[in-house]
């Protein structure tokens, strides 16, 4: 079987020859502006959830980070994806993103999201 498809034109074309399967959420794309307002919107929601008195600080201090590396306008995605997944793996540990739910859930959704492949592993502690 031969298929000719002319002038195509899209951002991604995805072509088998065979069975193919597409998982994930597709077609998502954060501008930096969007990362930036989840950033804003996580700090403030950390700000209200119980943690004990070290973990706080450290949650906190690593939501300012990624929040002034966002608004520098040039940040560093491997550092930021690093500093995202402590944040995350310290609340699900101290039952904050079940407490809290979308206050958290959905900042840190659209910071993993913009991250791109360097998010994967703060998404999977969403779920």
């Amino acid at each position: 079987m031969v298929f000719n498809i002319n002038n195509q034109n899209a951002a991604q074309i995805n072509m088998a020859g065979g069975n193919q399967y597409v998982t994930g959420p597709q077609g998502t794309t954060i501008q930096l502006h969007d990362a930036y307002a989840a950033a804003r919107a996580l700090r403030a929601a950390v700000a209200q959830v119980a943690l004990p008195p070290g973990v706080r600080e450290q949650v906190l201090t690593d939501t300012v980070a990624v929040e002034r590396e966002l608004a520098a306008g040039a940040p560093n995605r491997q550092e930021s994806a690093r500093l995202i997944e402590r944040v995350a793996e310290s609340l699900g540990r101290y039952g904050a993103l079940a407490s809290a739910g979308a206050a958290l859930v959905a900042p840190l959704t659209t910071l993993g999201r913009w991250l791109g492949p360097a998010g994967a592993a703060v998404l999977s502690l969403l779920h």
